[in-house]
C-alpha cells in the first residue's frame, strides 16, 4: 500500500524511504523498514544494485502504562460485573495479582509456573525459561503472592504445572 511496492529496488532512494508512512506505532513501521533494509541488502550482495540507501528507523518508545491501585480496582470492579463461568473472575483476579507483583510476562513465565521453581522457605519464584537471557531470575514474592499461590491447588499439578490447562498438553 505504499508508493515503492511497483518500483525497482535499483530506483528506492533515501527520500522514497523516509516519505514512507505506516499505520500503527513505531515498531510496526521500523519491522517493515527492517524488511525493506534487508531486502535491499541482499539485492546488494547478488549485484542487482550499486548500493543501499541509507535511512534511519523511527524513534521506539517503551510502555509507559503502569497497572497502579487505581486502575487494578477499576480493571477487577468491571472484570466482577462480567457474566462469568464460577471461578472465572477469582482466576482472573488471581493473574492480575501475580502480573502486577512479580513482573512475569504472562505466557512464557507466569502461565508456566511449576512447583518445583517455588521456593516456599525464601519466597521466592525462579523463573527458568524467559524470553531474553536476563530474564532468567528470582522473584520475591509479596504477602499478596503467596496468598495466591498458596491457594493454588499444588496436589493437583499435573507433571509440575501448578494450573494446568484442560486444553494443552503440559509443556
Amino acid at each position: 500500500m505504499t508508493k515503492i511496492v511497483g518500483m525497482r529496488l535499483d530506483h528506492i532512494t533515501k527520500e522514497d524511504v523516509e516519505g514512507l508512512s505506516f499505520r500503527g506505532s513505531a515498531s510496526n513501521a521500523n519491522c517493515a523498514l527492517r524488511t525493506l533494509r534487508r531486502m535491499l541488502h541482499r539485492a546488494e550482495e547478488w549485484n542487482l544494485i550499486g548500493r543501499v540507501p541509507k535511512f534511519k528507523l523511527l524513534t521506539e518508545h517503551g510502555r509507559s502504562l503502569r497497572l497502579d491501585d487505581d486502575a487494578e480496582q477499576k480493571l477487577l470492579v468491571a472484570a466482577e460485573a462480567c457474566n462469568w463461568t464460577p471461578g472465572t473472575f477469582e482466576l482472573f483476579r488471581d493473574i492480575i495479582i501475580l502480573a502486577r507483583d512479580t513482573g512475569m510476562r504472562n505466557q512464557r513465565e507466569l502461565y508456566r509456573i511449576r512447583v518445583e521453581n517455588l521456593d516456599w522457605n525464601n519466597r521466592i519464584i525462579f523463573v527458568p525459561d524467559s524470553k531474553t537471557a536476563d530474564g532468567r531470575r528470582m522473584i520475591p514474592m509479596s504477602d499478596r503472592v503467596c496468598e495466591v499461590l498458596r491457594r493454588a491447588p499444588v496436589e493437583e499439578a499435573k507433571d509440575g504445572c501448578l494450573r494446568p490447562s484442560d486444553r494443552s498438553a503440559v509443556i
